[in-house]
């Protein structure tokens, strides 16, 4: 259904995977990693306020009113690794 909505009417960031190659270049010499498990983190990302209406549900109890980023928005996954690279920007400062 959001394919059809409100994906389609989306201006969604490119943020590409590294490679394998670049991922080991940018590990090398390191002495300590880190494993996160980010699988669903974009499920905790807030809707700004003025966005809210536009992922607003219909269920049969009423207007249900999103203030997280839901499954399914095509802008999650690059809005979600766009904040992921700024808060690790300030870990290494």
């Amino acid at each position: 259904m959001l394919k059809l909505t409100l994906n389609s009417n989306l201006v969604v960031d490119n943020h590409p995977l590294r490679t394998i190659d670049e991922l080991f270049v940018t590990m090398a010499g390191g002495t300590s990693f880190l494993k996160i498990d980010l699988i669903q983190v974009y499920l905790q990302l807030e809707v700004r306020e003025e966005d809210q209406h536009i992922l607003m549900l219909s269920a049969h109890q009423g207007l249900y009113k999103s203030t997280r980023l839901m499954y399914g928005i095509a802008s999650a996954a690059a809005r979600n690794k766009e904040l992921i690279k700024k808060h690790f920007r300030r870990i290494r400062s």
